[in-house]
């Protein structure tokens, strides 16, 4: 997430106010002490938004974001029934 944070050129301040979240929890996603994974899903679409990324560029559990795959092309294989 700090990779995504320093190309979008905010700081995380920045992020946490456009995020509408706590600067210090952004700090703790990025540097480990909170798991990002288990994070809401109300925290995780916010800093999307604010990031302009996807859920899967955010996401670093391999299984999630397996899961998060299958979810679209469920979702891909409805819209064309």
């Amino acid at each position: 997430m700090r990779t995504l944070r320093e190309n979008a050129k905010m700081s995380r301040t920045q992020l946490a106010e456009k995020a509408d979240l706590n600067a210090r929890t952004i700090e703790a996603y990025e540097q480990g002490r909170k798991d990002i994974n288990n994070a809401k899903i109300k925290t995780l679409l916010k800093l999307c938004i604010a990031l302009g990324c996807r859920l899967e560029d955010i996401l670093t559990d391999d299984e999630a974001k397996e899961l998060l795959k299958l979810y679209e092309n469920s979702k891909e294989v409805k819209n064309q029934e």
